[in-house]
């Protein structure tokens, strides 16, 4: 893996807006715990948590657009701050579907999600720390093979032993919001290791 982008080499107001990003969106992964639990509490903390993330990232490409030094770090910054945000939207998509239409049966596989996006999380709060990065990174990727497999396993239960059409279709719906979620977080985990030292510019 290429050296990370380090947040010493990056404007303050960035790197705490980063910082911001990170615990922003580990907090709105933790309340997943909540909503699954049946507190009807956490989806209003959850779209709270995704409005706060859209002004995160706001103020984010604000900074890193109003810079005044040329090079080719404003753009990967703005493409993360994008990905954080598609994170967050998709996070809130299955959080809403699933408070509409629970199906306690896929549970699990929204949980290991919720790792998913906490693992995220922790890598964008570890760019100045590239091995950090590094080990997150990797338990991300590793943690999207667990998520295929449980995603089989619920296409499966809902194919095959599922009789009632009404829980068969809203367990279709949430398969396919955790899947628009899964496929936010690869792009987040993406968008991180394509960064590198050189790519800083701002």
């Amino acid at each position: 893996m290429t050296a990370a982008v380090g947040l010493d080499r990056l404007p303050r107001p960035v790197a705490l807006l980063l910082g911001e990003a990170a615990g922003n969106l580990l907090a709105v992964s933790n309340r997943l715990d909540e909503l699954l639990a049946g507190d009807g509490a956490a989806l209003d903390a959850i779209v709270r948590g995704e409005g706060e993330g859209d002004r995160i990232v706001h103020d984010l490409l604000a900074v890193v657009g109003a810079s005044k030094r040329d090079g080719p770090g404003r753009g990967p910054l703005i493409e993360l701050g994008q990905a954080v945000d598609d994170v967050l939207d998709a996070l809130e998509d299955v959080a809403c579907c699933r408070h509409a239409r629970p199906v306690d049966e896929l549970a699990v596989l929204l949980l290991a999600l919720r790792d998913g996006v906490r693992e995220a999380a922790h890598a964008v709060a570890s760019l100045e720390q590239p091995d950090r990065l590094e080990t997150w990174l990797a338990r991300g990727g590793d943690r999207d093979d667990e998520v295929r497999r449980l995603k089989r396993a619920g296409r499966a239960w809902l194919l095959v032993e599922q009789p009632d059409t009404e829980l068969a279709i809203r367990g279709h719906e949430l398969l396919e919001r955790a899947e628009h979620l899964e496929r936010a977080c690869v792009r987040l985990r993406a968008r991180l290791h394509a960064m590198t030292l050189s790519s800083s510019g701002l």
